[in-house]
């Protein structure tokens, strides 16, 4: 039996999120277990939906959670923590939004479990300002470097398969 451990950053009821939490519901309902690896998970989402997230304790979220520049700094390696800790028991790692491919690339070499990245759309960085130009200069090589060690890329349209392929070069399903 196939089972799948989603990694989404942070679940609100909005856009590319509400897309990660629906793809665990119709897994689940097709017979393959699915769970979602979140840093945050909104109260309305929690009560939402019907499976169980694994999260880090709400003292900690909060923290991560207060600033772009705390979330990259401790938000990577806690839910790397998670992962590691959790995926062990999962057939595929699927990550969504940044920085989760880098967190499932690196566990996968760990756990020796496939990665499945789910590209909703683009750009992938949600930083602006001095935050943006360090994303450029410095963290885009790196996420270039991890995205080219994914085993599956699946795109949720023709076009953002297109974006994928010309800025990382692989192609998305």
């Amino acid at each position: 039996k196939y089972s799948v451990l989603i990694i989404q950053p942070w679940l609100n009821y909005r856009g590319a999120e509400t897309l990660s939490y629906q793809l665990a519901e119709d897994l689940s309902a097709s017979g393959v277990e699915a769970r979602i690896v979140s840093l945050y998970v909104s109260d309305y989402v929690q009560n939402w939906v019907k499976y169980r997230f694994v999260i880090l304790p709400n003292k900690l979220i909060q923290r991560v959670m207060k600033n772009q520049f705390m979330f990259l700094l401790g938000g990577i390696f806690s839910l790397l923590y998670l992962v590691m800790r959790y995926g062990k028991s999962f057939s595929v790692l699927n990550p969504h939004n940044f920085p989760t491919v880098w967190v499932a690339v690196i566990a996968s070499r760990f756990l020796k479990k496939p990665v499945v990245w789910t590209v909703h759309n683009f750009p992938q960085h949600p930083f602006r300002g001095l935050l943006g130009w360090l994303y450029e200069l410095v963290i885009n090589p790196i996420d270039r470097y991890f995205v080219k060690k994914v085993d599956l890329v699946v795109a949720v349209s023709e076009k953002v398969a297109k974006e994928v392929y010309e800025k990382y070069g692989v192609t998305g399903s």
